[in-house]
């Protein structure tokens, strides 16, 4: 199994068919069924990190309402601010505080 031939290997950290980039010497010696479970990890670690990024940015525009059809229900929230604002308000007196 050659590492150094598999996609994704480009310059400046490697080149392909030569060498590749391992600093920690994690890919010494694995075999082919490993490396292809570090790829779908990798692939999916990936993923799971570009819709935490999207959360992070959407939650200061977007809010959702779970109570259909818009109820306010028990405690309204529409009023506490996004961010680092919702600390300083009172939400309704929710749990005392």
């Amino acid at each position: 199994f050659d590492m150094a031939a598999q996609p994704g290997v480009c310059a400046p950290y490697g080149e392909p068919g030569v060498s590749y980039w391992d600093p920690l010497g994690l890919a010494k010696g694995i075999d082919e069924a490993r490396f292809r479970q570090y790829r779908k990890a990798e692939i999916k670690h990936g993923r799971v990190c570009m819709l935490a990024v999207v959360g992070l940015v959407s939650q200061h525009n977007w809010r959702f309402n779970l109570l259909y059809p818009y109820d306010n229900g028990p405690y309204d929230f529409s009023a506490v601010p996004s961010n680092f604002g919702a600390m300083d308000s009172n939400a309704s007196g929710f749990l005392g505080l």
